[in-house]
């Protein structure tokens, strides 16, 4: 290892089954995430190293990708260069979640997510960039003026092949709602308003004490459990108590 730099790992050739997962590892994965995994390892394969710990073997950074591999592969013994590095056991905790922590990773600029549309038509966001719908449905949501936007990014609103002069069309009518909003934002800043693309935010989370709050609350306002995000009128719903969440759960599917 380097020692006057921040680089503190070594590039390594192992084999396969002298690696494992950290048995604490809080990361999870949905099916739907470790078949697109799968299909960006096929296209692209390993671009970046799993990270291990060589006083424990743990892999600190990778489970998912190790996993897929694994699939891809179709055999338990195989060499694999990994990253070494050298942690005791709470610094190897420590490492395992902030790699995969995605408060720290900053967040998407929906304005060059769009102009990266632009500049990329045939990029399809959900089917080469992993995006659901409903994540980008959310991220444009709150920009009126650009609305028309998150429909370029739905894989049945592209055609296969479009020709320049559409393209073209296109990308001036971003660029004139790109402008309007910007201009509407000014407009806000000079008469006191703190509204800033920067900071704007329009959703809040909501945390329940463990799964059976969650599940309960879900099946009183009649939503399906694996719904991820709701609009605000439900809150306004629940404010004209349209759901009463203080009746017997039985009651509530009762009504239903």
């Amino acid at each position: 290892m380097s020692a006057n730099n921040l680089e503190r790992f070594d590039m390594r050739v192992v084999c396969r089954s002298a690696i494992h997962g950290a048995p604490y590892n809080p990361r999870q994965i949905s099916e739907e995430a470790r078949r697109k995994l799968r299909v960006d390892l096929k296209k692209f394969g390993l671009l970046g190293p799993i990270i291990v710990n060589e006083r424990s073997m743990n892999i600190v950074s990778g489970h998912q990708r190790i996993d897929a591999m694994d699939q891809l592969m179709r055999k338990p013994e195989y060499d694999l260069t990994v990253s070494m590095v050298d942690l005791d056991d709470r610094a190897e905790v420590e490492a395992n979640v902030l790699l995969n922590n995605q408060s720290v990773m900053g967040e998407w600029d929906t304005d060059k997510l769009a102009e990266l549309k632009m500049a990329f038509p045939d990029i399809d966001y959900q089917k080469d960039l992993g995006f659901d719908q409903v994540d980008l449905d959310v991220m444009f949501s709150g920009m009126e003026e650009m609305s028309n936007i998150a429909g370029l990014f739905s894989s049945a609103a592209e055609p296969e092949e479009e020709d320049e002069l559409e393209r073209m069309k296109k990308a001036d009518k971003y660029a004139e709602a790109k402008k309007k909003l910007r201009k509407g934002m000014a407009e806000a800043g000079e008469n006191g308003d703190t509204y800033s693309v920067e900071h704007d935010d329009y959703s809040v989370t909501f945390v329940f004490n463990n799964n059976r709050e969650k599940h309960e609350f879900m099946e009183r306002i009649k939503k399906p459990q694996t719904e991820r995000f709701l609009r605000s009128s439900v809150l306004f719903d629940l404010f004209d108590r349209k759901y009463d969440l203080r009746a017997p759960l039985k009651l509530a599917r009762d009504e239903s």
